[in-house]
């Protein structure tokens, strides 16, 4: 074998290799990131309700950080618009009016995440999220009623003509 050949693989070899390990680095970096991230919003968000592991795990995975709280409110909104297979322009612009209402603009995070949930389903837990929401904020039936109007709003955004009219089945029986 030709030295300078040789030489020139070993090179090219040491390269592929430092590569390799600095890709590694990179990663191992961006995962020691991450868990520090969530410890972090786990923190905060067992400091704002006083909860146990388990539960803020629950919240974060269905997206839930202290800054995406005001999202917790809109969430049986988003059910009852989904209710029926898919969330219609009607029912998308009544979901983007809640968040205005509760004076959440659009560079938020919970203005974000409310996004995301009307572009794609989201987990069958999403609803459960907002039981547990519910039960540590201890809210009282009377306090639930605005949250339940303005589903109503988005159940009867689709229906009938001009959103006046019909409610689908499936959209009725989501309270």
């Amino acid at each position: 074998m030709d030295p300078t050949n040789e030489a020139g693989l070993r090179r090219r070899g040491r390269g592929m290799e430092e590569g390799y390990f600095a890709k590694s680095e990179r990663e191992r970096i961006e995962r020691l990131r991450a868990e520090q991230e969530r410890a972090k919003a786990q923190r905060s968000l067992a400091e704002l309700f006083g909860l146990g592991d388990e539960s803020v795990d629950f919240l974060l995975d269905v997206g839930i950080l202290a800054e995406t709280l005001p999202a917790l409110d809109w969430i049986p909104l988003v059910e009852v618009a989904w209710s029926d297979g898919g969330v219609d322009l009607a029912e998308k612009e009544v979901l983007l009016a809640a968040a205005e209402e509760d004076g959440v603009d659009f560079a938020q995070p919970a203005h974000h995440l409310l996004r995301s949930w009307i572009e794609r389903r989201s987990a069958s837990t999403l609803f459960d999220a907002w039981k547990l929401h519910v039960a540590l904020t201890g809210r009282t039936p009377r306090q639930r009623e605005p949250i339940l109007d303005r589903a109503r709003a988005v159940a009867h955004a689709s229906g009938g003509l001009l959103g006046i009219g019909t409610v689908s089945g499936a959209e009725s029986h989501k309270r």
